[in-house]
């Protein structure tokens, strides 16, 4: 007998040491991993992307179930330009919180950049049936419409989006620019006009107005407007190319050729402006 009590006696310190032990160090493990993210934070509160996205994956080794980390490091690669990156952590968010819509929506977004409408629509039809009256999904609905050249159904999503939200100028470009595409750029420009009385100080909305005035051979209107927007926006390279492309209309290629270089000077391999100014060049 005394042997038996001597042997649990003994059986019971280790199990209590074993206990304490591994107690304290999940403790310190979940100590150091909440260190290691407040001070991630700090670095991507500040825009060091880098340095963030290394923090949570240091993190992310601690906590490998943690959905803050998957998806703050899903946007940290996206801000870096890390797309692949990005979607795979985003995928890894909502496998362990598949109904957040922030994470499906950028998930979408991901895909829709890659021209994967199909994974696209998937991820924003989810986040619809989870908030069914979002605008921005509805918007984003009809922007792959839109890119799908499906004008009418594109026009459908953003006016759902604009009855939902009759400010939500998003919906009004996109719904703009499919009208236009149908032909109808009385109407799109209607539209423009309506989304800037809501926002006067929207760029897109006066570039693609600008463009739907060229379309309708107003190249004095859309001279006026692009002039507008850049005021607001002088190192927008859309807006240097589609002045090249107005003044080109309008039989002034020196200053066609001088928005078109600076259209490449802000963007790089920019196609379109180096296929219109090699024109003028031939010419």
């Amino acid at each position: 007998m005394k042997r038996n009590n001597i042997y649990l006696t003994i059986l019971f310190l280790a199990l209590q040491s074993f206990l304490l032990t591994s107690f304290t160090a999940v403790s310190q493990t979940r100590y150091l991993g909440e260190a290691i993210f407040e001070s991630t934070m700090d670095h991507y509160i500040q825009g060091k992307y880098e340095k963030a996205a290394q923090g949570f994956r240091r993190f992310l080794k601690m906590a490998p179930n943690d959905f803050n980390g998957h998806y703050l490091l899903a946007f940290c690669l996206k801000q870096l330009g890390d797309f692949e990156g990005a979607l795979k952590s985003y995928e890894r968010a909502l496998s362990i919180n598949p109904d957040n819509v922030d994470a499906l929506i950028y998930a979408g977004r991901l895909y829709q950049k890659k021209k994967d409408f199909e994974r696209a629509v998937a991820y924003y039809e989810k986040a619809l049936c989870i908030l069914p009256d979002d605008c921005e999904t509805l918007c984003l609905l009809g922007e792959i419409r839109y890119e799908s050249d499906d004008f009418n159904s594109a026009v459908d999503f953003c006016l759902r989006a604009v009855e939902k939200d009759p400010a939500y100028i998003d919906a009004y470009r996109v719904m703009g620019m499919s009208l236009r595409e149908k032909g109808d750029d009385k109407a799109a420009l209607d539209i423009f006009q309506k989304a800037l009385a809501i926002n006067g100080e929207s760029t897109e909305i006066k570039i693609e107005k600008a463009v739907t005035q060229r379309n309708m051979n107003d190249t004095s209107a859309s001279l006026t407007t692009l002039k507008d927007a850049l005021a607001s926006e002088a190192e927008n390279p859309r807006i240097h190319y589609y002045l090249g492309d107005v003044y080109i209309k309008r039989g002034k290629k020196e200053k066609a050729a001088e928005h078109l270089k600076k259209a490449l000077e802000l963007s790089p391999g920019f196609s379109m402006a180096e296929e219109m100014l090699k024109k003028i060049s031939e010419q």
